[in-house]
């Protein structure tokens, strides 16, 4: 049986402007992505978070 693959991204935080509500948004992004990553892993399928950085 073929293994499939796949790739998913999350793009955040274009124009942020600091502050307690972006950074804590940020982290809950990352967070989210590093838990997906983890529960698809078995599927291969990675996941990807893009922020800048502040």
């Amino acid at each position: 049986m073929k293994k499939l693959q796949g790739k998913t991204a999350v793009i955040t935080g274009v124009n942020g402007g600091g502050g307690a509500v972006y950074a804590s948004t940020k982290s809950a992004v990352i967070g989210l992505t590093k838990h997906t990553a983890l529960l698809l892993s078995d599927k291969f399928i990675r996941c990807y978070a893009v922020c800048p950085e502040t």
